[in-house]
């Protein structure tokens, strides 16, 4: 996993973000929506005039997922482009225009570190016996992990097994490099991992499994080599028994058969000493109490035996307390140093935020000055078009209302001229009027005169004329009309340009 340049050391493990979420069986397709909110200091009085703009437009700034097949199916990949250190992001699951589920989360926050390298181990201790050896193993975090600038404080897990089983055992969880295992059998090899996890409760991958061999195979039995056949141990046991219940028995004939069989009393003899009998029945009664007291120290002997070997087991398990205590003091020791380097780093940080801050303080005062000043320059050159502006306007205006006068004129001279040809055209017509009346009346007179001739040729061809001259000055009535309008329409149009300026 890369990181890219304009990014922190910690992105080096966070650049490729994966978001899964599965649906039910029954949803087909689905649309997987997200946002990236940034907010910019600002005063309160221009926040609170943007709250409603940014509400508003809250809903434009939602984009569709970029890539729904690198990362399989029901899922939505994002890489390096799309994503970075310190910005709040939001998740939207829609099932068509239905909103399905929703979530909010940093990429810090998500963050899965690259598994641990360089694993060694190193022997603590072994015991006398040589069966048992405690091992001490060690690691280097990962390098994308910025851990000495503390963008990221992994926590580590060992696990260790033997070569041959399947099970792995968990050692607990800590900030350390470094991990003792107790009680390892020299007679069996080892494999050993590690894995580490930052602020969410997500483990990395684990790192390359270490292999721990003590090199004494045959010099030590395991517990699996010291097994016993146990029905050959039962069956030669109980034919001892059997021999030794019967040599006892071949020895002591006699005092079993007077036990079984008990002789016929004798009568008494006189002569036989009573301070003899005394004696012998005294001495069956001491040999009775020194019975007795041999079951006794026979059960105390049982007894001390068995504490000798509870105490054996208490010494061996106070032993790996003793080391455990020794061990966890060792961490402390080294919690100390770890606590000692924090504060050292956590002071530099500190000192480095402060200085940026106050970069950052004259970094903002410097760019208020300069936003005041361009506002000034602004104001200013704002004023000065505007002035130039109105002083275009005037000018433009007057020039408008001298063309307009000047229109005017030409519109009424036009007019004049149009009305005195209309006057000449009425009384060409009426002279053509009175002209074709005298024409007609001499016509009506030579008629009467040639009624022998009645052809009617001349009075047709006159009255083809006025009818032709009749045509043509009524085209230019027409034409001097259209012209006529042609310029109200230009008029009104320039009426209408010189409002509008105005109102601008």
């Amino acid at each position: 996993m890369g990181a890219t340049d304009d990014m922190p050391v910690v992105c080096q493990y966070v650049c490729n973000l994966v978001i899964r979420k599965v649906l039910p069986a029954s949803f087909q397709s689905f649309d997987l929506i997200f946002i990236i909110w940034f907010t910019i200091s600002r005063s309160n009085e221009e926040e609170e005039e943007e709250e409603e703009e940014e509400e508003e437009e809250k809903e434009e700034e939602w984009k569709d997922c970029p890539d729904y097949t690198t990362s399989g199916e029901n899922s939505c990949y994002f890489n390096a482009s799309f994503t970075s250190i310190w910005v709040p992001y939001s998740v939207r699951l829609y099932i068509a225009d239905q909103l399905y589920d929703e979530k909010d989360f940093r990429v810090e926050e998500i963050v899965v570190p690259d598994p641990p390298f360089g694993l060694n181990w190193t022997v603590l201790y072994t015991s006398p016996s040589r069966v048992f050896t405690d091992v001490q193993v060690s690691w280097k975090p990962p390098l994308s992990a910025d851990v000495v600038n503390g963008w990221i404080i992994p926590v580590y897990q060992l696990q260790y097994k033997s070569v041959n089983e399947t099970e792995w055992h968990e050692v607990d969880s800590k900030h350390a490099t470094e991990v003792p295992v107790y009680s390892l059998k020299t007679c069996r090899d080892y494999e050993m991992r590690v894995r580490a996890k930052g602020l969410p409760e997500i483990y990395g991958e684990f790192s390359d499994i270490l292999y721990v061999s003590f090199d004494s195979k045959g010099l030590v039995p395991c517990e699996e080599e010291l097994q016993i056949a146990w029905p050959l141990a039962i069956a030669f046991g109980t034919l001892g028994l059997i021999v030794i219940l019967s040599s006892i028995f071949y020895s002591k004939q006699q005092k079993l058969k007077i036990l079984i069989f008990p002789p016929v009393p004798v009568p008494k003899i006189k002569g036989i000493d009573p301070d003899l009998l005394k004696k012998i029945s005294e001495l069956h009664g001491k040999n009775h109490l020194l019975n007795l007291e041999l079951d006794k120290t026979n059960k105390l002997l049982t007894i001390s035996q068995a504490r000798e070997e509870m105490a054996k087991r208490d010494c061996t398990t106070f032993q790996n307390v003793i080391k455990g205590l020794q061990q966890t003091i060792e961490d402390q020791y080294n919690l100390r140093d770890e606590n000692e380097k924090l504060k050292n780093t956590i002071q530099i940080l500190e000192e480095k935020m402060k200085s940026r801050e106050k970069e950052h303080e004259n970094m903002v005062d410097k760019l208020i000055t300069e936003i005041k000043n361009k506002e000034k320059e602004h104001n200013h050159e704002q004023n000065k078009l505007h002035s130039d502006m109105n002083k275009q306007l005037e000018s433009n205006m007057e020039e408008h209302k001298k063309l307009t006068e000047k229109k005017d004129l030409e519109i009424l001279e036009l007019t004049k001229q149009l009305k005195a040809q209309e006057k000449e055209k009425q009384n060409e017509i009426i002279k053509l009027q009175i002209e074709f009346n005298t024409k007609l009346e001499r016509l009506q007179t030579k008629t009467l005169k040639m009624q022998t001739n009645p052809t009617g040729l001349p009075q047709n061809i006159y009255r083809k004329k006025l009818q032709h001259l009749q045509e043509e000055k009524n085209k230019e009535i027409e034409f001097l009309r259209n012209t006529i309008k042609d310029l109200e329409e230009k008029l009104d149009k320039r009426k209408d340009c010189y409002f509008k300026q105005q109102q601008f």
